[in-house]
């Protein structure tokens, strides 16, 4: 029998609200591409509703250097039939599945060939989020409304609101994870086999999603809430049923993300990983006087209105209504021993962030942890807490109407509020400077004398007591959500003649910029940029950087524009002091901004400029591929035709790495690495077709694991349909047993 879903009108809202409140650019009004504001193309930004504050949409600007320029270089490869192995256009090539944050094997991340893409999926994310967070709710045994309060809450939380770039890509998969266990524990306690398909599927989309500590910090969550599930088992034969159904379910998420694991573990060992080795974060935390953001979001202003201490490192926020409600949640009785999880989570993961006694004893002991950025990654596990034990509250007031859980809550949260504003006080910082913290702190004042007054009101109906609540913390979500919005450009304009005379005239070739044409927007433009913003990072390119290049140049941020050694050279001046080197790896143009000069004898060419970029050209720059005494054509980077008089050999400038392959006339020959990290191959007599290819190593055995994987989770998914005994599952039975 196939599975009954009735959509309904929680669903349908679900569907809507993002795209909704996410109307103004779906129409054009405001523009939320991040070319717009970082790729250093912008001839000019209108600026957003909040004219008066940069427009910053999102923290993080790897929303445009990472996740939109090499997502798009993905998406474009897909749509051309390759699959996005390698990335021929930054630095001397890289692995770009390897690299991860492209999410190069997500096919949602393909929406990116489109001009708009990236909104459509991060739309795409919040409706998944949404709705997953909905059906989990109603396993969970929440009513309809409470279950769907939770959703939105979650739909439009923190994480959501701050951050827009690869952070974000695994946050949906959460809830679908927990919504896979708990059907899983559902149907081992009703002896029905089957049912993994969430748990394998938010499994490996979460791996797939492209920022795998966020994917695993999300894991540990779902593996604590299995665990609980568990210990409670009313038997031990259920126990042994359920763990099986969470085993198989797991190790086929695990299994059809061999390709994208593979690759990545390939490329970690060769790779330079700056913070992320070692024990880069064991004794990073954010200060915590910064709480009282967690809790009033717009405090001190909108994104990088105030400290950038605080905007550099954090992953999201609360709100004060939220922490309430789930303060609240806690006191319930049903499911006590799930309440008592998630709340322990959120104090684990706050301390952890804010570092309270014994913050740094966890996060060296616990694997991974200490080269993991916890402040920024864990928001998501903890705010999917609170969103439940959020909805949680709300059905137990709907069905029972006791106060005092509301009462103690709201009590706590304006101690506590109190005291962090007093911390921020004392911190020297400028509380209310502006008009985004004035009038945001206004609404939030608002929001808690809403909940204050529907907490202390003592003839309210708890229906109507409940309903009130719901429509608090729900606003509280959505405005705080919108005010990164208001802050986007209303549009502005691409500096697209520069582009076109790249891609007309270097052939080949490479570029390397002093700032204009952003570091990785080469591949967005499939333009090959020497000059990288990127983690991991080949550490081979890297040591060659520091040896020919630029010697004091950062291993992640070789961008041209900015030195971190204060005794470095200019940009300039560095470059003009190793063009020799820069023209060895086939630079032929040097991208400067338009206000600065080069002088005449430093033998670079002038051959464009426009309002954002001069473009001088380099005397003798390195052919891309070259063999002595033979004649080449090139039809691409990985195809060519050589006609040689006598043996010979062909160099080609891309960085050489295990999983690169040639053949030569159909046959295979080995690649010699040359000139430290460049590939060669040898060459007859005669004519030769010569091609390249670069493929992780072993990922035959990945593909083949993929797909037992898939099979085992079809098997697992349909296996119900051969048991007489099995019922049909329907994503209603929650809200059916509770109604």
């Amino acid at each position: 029998m196939p599975v009954r879903y009735r959509l309904g009108a929680p669903r349908v809202l679900l569907l809507l609200l993002p795209l909704i409140i996410k109307l103004p650019f779906i129409i054009g009004w405001l523009d939320i591409n991040p070319l717009l504001i970082h790729s250093g193309l912008n001839r000019f930004v209108a600026p957003g509703l909040l004219s008066r504050y940069t427009p910053y949409p999102s923290i993080d600007p790897n929303v445009g250097f990472t996740s939109q320029a090499l997502g798009r270089r993905a998406a474009l490869d897909v749509l051309a039939g390759q699959v996005p192995w390698w990335n021929p256009f930054e630095g001397v090539g890289t692995p770009l599945a390897g690299e991860m944050q492209s999410a190069a094997l997500f096919p949602l991340t393909w929406l990116m060939a489109f001009p708009d893409g990236q909104l459509y999926e991060h739309l795409a994310f919040q409706i998944i989020a949404g709705l997953s967070t909905y059906e989990l709710l109603l396993m969970l045994k929440v009513g309809r409304w409470p279950a769907f309060t939770g959703a939105v809450v979650f739909e439009f939380n923190g994480v959501f609101a701050w951050l827009a770039n690869a952070v974000i890509n695994p946050v949906p998969f959460l809830p679908m994870m927990l919504l896979g266990v708990e059907i899983a524990a559902d149907r081992a306690r009703g002896h029905h086999p089957g049912r993994g398909l969430w748990i394998s599927a938010g499994l490996a989309a979460s791996l797939y999603a492209g920022f795998p500590e966020v994917a695993y910090l999300n894991g540990l969550l779902a593996g604590a809430w299995t665990l609980l599930r568990l210990f409670t088992m009313p038997a031990a034969a259920v126990a042994w049923r359920f763990a099986a159904k969470i085993a198989v379910s797991g190790l086929a998420g695990v299994a059809i993300a061999a390709p994208v694991l593979v690759a990545f573990f390939d490329f970690l060992p060769q790779a330079e990983l700056a913070g992320h080795a070692g024990a880069g974060f064991v004794n990073t935390y954010l200060d915590p006087g910064y709480l009282a953001l967690t809790e009033v979001p717009y405090l001190l202003g909108g994104i990088f209105n105030g400290p950038v201490s605080f905007w550099g490192r954090v992953g999201g926020y609360a709100g004060c209504s939220l922490l309430a409600l789930a303060t609240a949640g806690v006191f319930g009785a049903r499911q006590r021993r799930l309440r008592v999880l998630l709340a322990a989570w959120v104090a684990v993961a706050l301390g952890l962030t804010f570092g309270a006694p014994g913050a740094s004893f966890l996060i060296s002991s616990l694997p991974g942890f200490s080269i993991i950025a916890l402040y920024r990654y864990l928001p998501a596990s903890w705010l999917i807490c609170l969103c439940v034990l959020a909805a949680m509250a709300l059905d137990d007031l709907r069905t029972s109407g006791r106060r005092w859980p509301l009462v103690v809550a709201s009590a706590a949260l304006l101690v506590s509020l109190a005291a962090s504003v007093w911390v921020l006080v004392e911190m020297h910082l400028p509380i209310l400077s502006n008009d985004i913290a004035l009038y945001s702190t206004a609404l939030e004042a608002a929001f808690v004398a809403a909940v204050v007054s529907a907490t202390a009101l003592p003839r309210l109906a708890p229906s109507c007591r409940a309903a009130a609540l719901a429509a608090v913390v729900m606003c509280e979500s959505l405005a705080w959500f919108t005010v990164p919005l208001l802050s986007a450009p209303r549009g502005g304009a691409i500096d697209h003649a520069s582009v076109q005379f790249l891609k007309t005239n270097l052939g080949l070739g490479r570029i390397a910029t002093l700032g204009p044409m952003a570091p990785n927007y080469g591949s967005y433009f499939g333009i090959a940029e020497v000059n990288h913003n990127d983690v991991p990072v080949p550490w081979a390119w890297i040591t060659y950087i520091k040896r020919h290049l630029d010697p004091s140049a950062d291993p992640i941020l070789f961008i041209g524009s900015k030195e971190f050694d204060p005794s470095a050279s200019p940009p300039l001046e560095n470059f003009l002091k190793h063009r020799d080197a820069y023209a060895a790896i086939g630079v032929r143009y040097l991208l400067s901004p338009p206000d600065i000069s080069v002088r005449e004898d430093a033998g670079l060419k002038p051959v464009f400029e426009s309002s954002v970029m001069r473009i001088f050209e380099l005397p003798h720059p390195a052919p891309y591929l070259f063999a002595p005494g033979c004649t080449l054509d090139v039809t691409s980077r990985e195809s060519v035709v050589a006609e040689c008089a006598a043996p010979s050999e062909l160099r080609r400038l891309e960085l050489a790495m295990p999983g690169w392959t040639a053949t030569i006339n159909g046959g295979k020959v080995p690649i010699r690495q040359t000139a430290e990290i460049f590939q060669a191959v040898p060459l007859g007599s005669g004519r030769s077709t010569i091609r390249f290819s670069f493929v992780p190593p072993f990922m035959g055995w990945a593909y083949v694991t993929a797909i037992i994987g898939i099979m085992l989770t079809f098997a697992d998914t349909f296996f119900r349909r051969f048991c007489r005994r099995d019922q049909p599952f329907s994503f209603d039975e929650g809200r059916r047993r509770t109604e």
